[in-house]
């Protein structure tokens, strides 16, 4: 299992602050790209990819309209290959949940 504090140490960074900005569904889900945001004040973009997905699935639970631009991450629990448990991304609204056969590929060029 994983801490929430990993997707930091995958990135190189401290934690700071991380929105997702964009989801895309590629292969009719079996790509799951997320486009994110690292720290608003000094914005640093990046994608989290995974792939070989087997189930994809969000919740929406609080309400949403035009303003909502970006969802601020709360958590992120990321699945380890061994126990084939799911990724967790929890935000202010939408909960994601990802099953997936190989791990997540952080994609930035800062």
């Amino acid at each position: 299992m994983s801490d929430r504090l990993e997707i930091f140490r995958l990135m190189g960074v401290p934690p700071k602050g991380i929105s997702v900005l964009n989801v895309q569904l590629i292969l009719f889900g079996k790509v799951l790209v997320l486009d994110c945001l690292y720290d608003s004040e000094e914005p640093k973009y990046f994608k989290m990819r995974f792939e070989d997905c087997i189930e994809v699935s969000w919740e929406i639970y609080n309400e949403l309209d035009d303003r909502d631009k970006d969802l601020d991450v709360i958590g992120i629990h990321l699945a380890d290959n061994v126990s084939q448990e799911s990724t967790v991304i929890h935000t202010h609204a939408v909960e994601f949940v990802i099953r997936h056969s190989k791990s997540v590929h952080i994609e930035k060029d800062w």
